[in-house]
């Protein structure tokens, strides 16, 4: 794909960071109108890094402006309010690896054929790079995907780019590297990444749920992978939907590992029924406690030692 159709991508660009109004521009005004006229306040900012990084954050944060990448956003800027999608995931590598200078991470990552512009952040300390991938594919399982695959190269990416409403911080490099042609990404991973540091167990009393954790997770998971859970009737994927849409991040990946165990899976179209059900649910999290109901009618009374082992 020529990129020139990429940069014709409209974001939203907000002034600073903690503002809640923005305004409409391309991504090619971001990175050849505002990137360059960001130079004095970057450098700034780098210099005060080498001394004093806190300093140099809150500079960042106070200063400059920022945009998001994978979409145009009207009013609130939540995962759930995008107006326009990208074809487009911005990815930060803040940590290079051992034994390589950050212009050869640079080039490492530009010669990917699914990168088409690779740049320093604003402190200077690692890089971020434009990723072109598969717009009918889930924007959070195309990102774990492409985490798998920096993994395997040595290579970190920050956990939070998985958020596609995520802000970027305008910066400065005397030498980006953008491409004119550029393949598209069409790799998808549905399930969620879990950091272990999140692990707590659930406790529930009365029929209510008290924490909504990775052991609720597992629950609904074990219910889905081992126990022959499934959604296939509309109406039992609808109510499915509106009681994990109360479970944040964890509802989103499972709704969409419930969804592609059906005959009928489409990944575009469980993600529009996943904003629908996130928008219009007047269930509270309390309902995930029918989860445990129906891992303890499969599984009997030991049904929580056998899913916390498995």
């Amino acid at each position: 794909m020529n990129t020139k159709e990429l940069f014709e991508s409209k974001i939203s660009l907000y002034k600073r960071v903690k503002d809640t109004k923005s305004m409409t521009i391309t991504l090619d005004d971001w990175f050849h109108r505002v990137t360059p006229a960001a130079k004095g306040p970057v450098t700034a900012i780098r210099e005060t890094n080498r001394t004093d990084p806190l300093a140099a954050k809150a500079m960042k944060t106070a200063n400059l402006p920022c945009c998001t990448i994978s979409g145009l956003f009207e009013g609130v800027r939540k995962a759930n309010q995008v107006t326009v999608y990208n074809p487009i995931i911005c990815l930060d590598i803040d940590k290079i690896p051992e034994g390589m200078t950050i212009d050869q991470l640079k080039k490492k990552v530009f010669d990917l054929p699914y990168v088409f512009y690779v740049s320093l952040s604003a402190r200077g300390e690692g890089i971020f790079a434009l990723v072109y991938y598969n717009l009918d594919n889930n924007f959070l399982s195309t990102f774990n995907a492409l985490q798998q695959d920096f993994n395997q190269m040595g290579i970190e990416i920050d956990k939070a780019c998985k958020d596609i409403s995520r802000l970027r911080f305008v910066s400065w490099d005397e030498h980006p590297l953008e491409k004119e042609e550029v393949e598209m990404y069409d790799s998808v991973y549905l399930d969620a990444f879990i950091d272990p540091q999140f692990y707590k167990e659930a406790r529930y009393q009365n029929g209510q749920i008290f924490i909504d954790d990775y052991f609720t997770y597992q629950t609904i998971k074990y219910l889905i992978n081992n126990l022959g859970y499934r959604a296939d009737e509309y109406q039992d994927w609808l109510m499915d939907g509106f009681r994990l849409a109360t479970f944040g991040e964890y509802g989103h990946a499972l709704f969409m590992h419930l969804s592609q165990h059906s005959a009928n899976f489409n990944e575009r179209a469980a993600e529009r029924k996943w904003n629908e059900c996130v928008r219009t649910t007047k269930m509270t999290k309390d309902c995930l406690v029918y989860y445990y109901g129906e891992a303890k009618r499969r599984l009997g009374c030991d049904w929580k030692i056998i899913i916390r082992n498995s």
